[in-house]
């Protein structure tokens, strides 16, 4: 079990192809079952946006859903991003991003909804996985559900479909039902 907070700390790191652990086997296997989500046990092509959920806070959903797509951005023709659209807290992870991201003022995905950013403001270089960007969430809003239920946001991800292989998502716990249903409209698998 790892706690998200760990992420903010900088005390976890992130699964690559260069570690050679259970645990990055285990991520492994599980990029390869999500290509037999067709029918029949055919192979298909990976879901392209993938949101990631949990039942509590603390349940590993960051740590889990990083790792998920540092696996899938292996492949140098792969880029995947990374999206903390947990918008109840401000985590700024920087332990994820390069050296030179780490300070400043990091905008996120509420800035950019809020019409407070561009998005190459908001898009963050991984410091371990140089075909994984991370957005971060950005300030806590007062009004998560009326963002990510913006025209804006449907927009947003229109166009990161275009700019990325696969886009994973760090979404807020289904205690906040309504966030994760909301979220379902753009996402092409949850877990």
């Amino acid at each position: 079990r790892h706690n998200d907070d760990d992420f903010a700390n900088s005390q976890l790191k992130i699964v690559s192809n260069e570690t050679d652990t259970k645990l990055a086997n285990a991520f492994h296997v599980l990029r390869s079952n999500l290509s037999f989500l067709g029918t029949g046990g055919s192979s298909v092509s990976l879901p392209q946006v993938m949101l990631f959920t949990s039942l509590t806070p603390g349940s590993g959903r960051s740590f889990v859903s990083v790792n998920m797509a540092s696996i899938l951005a292996e492949d140098k023709d792969s880029r995947c991003l990374w999206i903390d659209m947990d918008l109840y807290y401000n985590r700024q992870y920087t332990g994820l991003l390069k050296e030179e991201e780490r300070s400043g003022d990091l905008k996120g995905i509420t800035c950019l909804l809020s019409g407070k950013a561009e998005l190459n403001e908001c898009i963050h270089r991984c410091a371990v996985n140089d075909s994984l960007d991370i957005m971060l969430s950005g300030p806590i809003p007062p009004n998560p559900v009326q963002l990510l239920m913006s025209e804006r946001l449907d927009e947003l991800m229109a166009t990161l479909r275009n700019t990325y292989k696969y886009i994973v998502i760090n979404s807020s716990t289904s205690s906040h039902l309504v966030e994760a249903s909301i979220c379902n409209r753009f996402v092409d698998l949850t877990a």
